[in-house]
């Protein structure tokens, strides 16, 4: 005997039990009193069907629902897990351009020698003499020498900044 796959076995068990449901219900000479039994019960028990007894109208007290209680959810209404994403954060501001520190020198005169003008620059406590081309501590190059302005070169970030000397003469 040849087995029959197990899917379609419940299937035909599920329609043998279907057959069996609907041939019991089916009305032949017992079921033909079963429509009477009902009316029968709806005359003795008229409220328990919503009827008053007497007039026959419908009670609409027992009709309404009860309002859900408060702890209750509504098992058909909509739920949604959609969880809304934060905020971007605002981009970062753009970082500052770094500048050069102000001058820490001091103008104290102009010494002129030959073919070059050398300019005596302060610094706190120690004094400078320098000439076109040269570099104070690896920081500072001097770039001009005029006789109204000293031009430097802040090195770390390739500045340019000018020294007045207060005056155009020698």
């Amino acid at each position: 005997m040849r087995r029959l796959p197990r899917k379609l076995g419940w299937w035909v068990a599920l329609g043998a039990v279907a057959t069996a449901i609907v041939m019991a219900a089916t009305p032949g000479e017992e079921g033909a009193a079963e429509p009477t039994r009902v009316a029968a019960r709806a005359e003795r028990e008229p409220a328990r069907l919503g009827q008053q007894p007497e007039t026959g109208q419908v009670e609409l007290e027992r009709l309404n629902r009860p309002q859900p209680k408060a702890g209750i959810g509504n098992a058909f209404g909509v739920t949604s897990w959609y969880v809304q994403p934060p905020r971007p954060a605002p981009p970062p501001a753009p970082p500052s351009v770094p500048t050069a520190p102000p001058l820490p020198f001091t103008y104290l005169g102009l010494y002129a020698d030959a073919p070059t003008l050398l300019a005596i620059l302060l610094k706190g406590e120690r004094m400078y003499t320098v000439a076109e081309g040269e570099v104070i501590e690896n920081t500072y190059r001097i770039e001009r020498v005029t006789p109204g302005t000293v031009e430097m070169t802040y090195l770390p970030l390739n500045t340019r900044q000018t020294l007045s000397n207060g005056g155009g003469a020698l």
